[in-house]
Parts: C-alpha cells; structure tokens; sequence
C-alpha cells in the first residue's frame, strides 16, 4: 500500500551573578544525507526498458536535533505505465548516544493505477545504527511473484551521518519550580522598600555541564552558575509582576536548550 497507509508512524546559593543578555542555542544538528536510485518493472517483469521499465536516482537530506530526533520520509517514489509504484521509505532516528538508526523500506503496489492501496510486496531492510562520519549501503528488492505479470520495485539506498561542531552539549534541565521568598517581614523591620525575590529549584540532568545560566524571561537577562548547582534565589524584583524563568546547562560544546516557559511553575 502507499506509505501513508503503512505509517500510522536545583544551602541557598547567592554567587556573584554574571549577567549577559544573548539569543537562545542554535540547534544540536546531525545531517543525514540519503541518495541511491530507485527501479520499477511492470507488464512482464523481464522487459526493464522504457515504457516496461524505469529507473531514476535520487539524493536528500535531512536534519536531526535531540529537541526533534525522528522523521519518517519518503526519499523516493516511481511509477511505470500509470499502474505499478515504488515507494521507498527510510525511518532516521537520533539517538542520546549521537548514534543515528536507520530502517529502510520499499513498498511494491501494482493496480489499474499508480495512487491505489494495493500492497503487492515489500522489502522491509534490516535496521543499522551509525556513528558520526559514517556510510552504510542497502540494496532492496520487491517482487510480486506473478507468473503472469511478475512486476518489480529494487532500489539501491546510502545513508551518510554527519555532525555540526556543537554535538556533544550536555542534557537540558528540567522540573523547573519558581517559588516567591517571603521576605515582607525583613523588609518592614528595617523600614525599606520590599523587593520580591524568587527562588528557582530544578533537576541536574547533565553530567558534562561547565555552568547553569538562568534567565529571566521578563527582564532578558542571565545569570551565571556554577556547574551541579540546582538552586538560586533571584532577588530584587518588582513585586507587582510575575517573573517567569528559564535554565539551561551549559558545557564545552556549547549548551542544551533552555527549559520551557508556559505554565505556572516557571513563574513566581
């Protein structure tokens, strides 16, 4: 059948802050290339030439993050005499390990016409999962097996993992909890205008981390950490509005991204 059918597929720590203001992270990116050529035989199956016979190449790329790991495409269809398709699919999954899996799959469908539902075989490859500035090589064939009209799809795949300069940044963090301090009672004591301050805890999920950044959503500004720290307090700001926050881990090969902002635990 066509592939759309077959897919269904952080002791309260008061550091001297370091404050910058910058863009969030570019993307943790791999490049996988897939190129081949894909061949469909129809009305005999032993006459491969033209208007029995086709064959045509191929050639995409695709982009893989670990904040979008998975995409599912099809890199190549071809039909012949408006009634027999190939359809060639190939599954590209990252994983934690910066590894990429693979699983191709060609899809054989023959009917009165090419856009049918009529799955009449397939190859389904073995899967492969490849390290960084790697190749690896399918060749996959589906055949109908009639006597009469043995029809034919092959296709010959290669995959190829490539790596930007920013791989390896540490894992982001995550449990975000924005909680106000009370500090009212200090403040009248001492006759001052009460600030509000924030206590920000999360969870340290990283183990190659060289800093915490924190942001202050509303103020645009960062505060710099120490690495494993997993709490700050945010002093100083205005009582009359809720601050909303962000973190990040931040390690040699550039940081993970910032924590997301969109419910109440990020705000205090």
């Amino acid at each position: 059948m066509k592939l759309g059918h077959v897919i269904a597929a952080a002791v309260l720590m008061a550091p001297v802050p370091f404050i910058v203001t910058e863009p969030a992270a570019a993307a943790n990116t791999h490049t996988v290339g897939v190129e081949g050529s894909i061949s469909v035989t129809d009305g005999g199956g032993w006459l491969a030439g033209p208007p029995f016979g086709r064959q045509e190449t191929f050639s995409q790329e695709f982009n893989l993050t670990h904040d979008d790991p998975t995409v599912w495409p099809v890199v190549a269809e071809l039909c012949v005499r408006g009634q027999t398709n190939g359809t060639l699919s190939v599954q590209l999954r990252l994983n934690r390990d910066e590894t990429v899996y693979i699983y191709p799959a060609l899809y054989l469908n023959e009917e009165s016409e090419c856009n049918n539902d009529d799955l009449d075989a397939a190859d389904l490859a073995r899967s492969r999962t490849i390290a960084a500035n790697r190749e690896t090589t399918w060749v996959l064939r589906a055949e109908n097996k009639n006597p009469f009209s043995p029809d034919t799809a092959s296709a010959r795949v290669a995959v190829t993992h490539r790596i930007g300069a920013d791989v390896g940044r540490p894992r982001e963090p995550s449990n975000v909890v924005a909680s106000v301090v009370p500090n009212r009672l200090l403040c009248a004591a001492f006759e001052v205008e009460c600030k509000k301050s924030v206590a920000l805890e999360w969870v340290d999920n990283a183990t190659n981390e060289t800093r915490y950044e924190v942001r202050n959503a509303n103020l645009e500004k960062i505060v710099s950490l120490p690495p494993n720290t997993t709490r700050h307090v945010w002093s100083g700001l205005d009582r009359t509005v809720k601050q909303c926050f962000q973190v990040r881990a931040v390690g040699d090969r550039g940081p993970s991204e910032w924590t997301p902002v969109g419910t109440a635990v990020e705000c205090a």
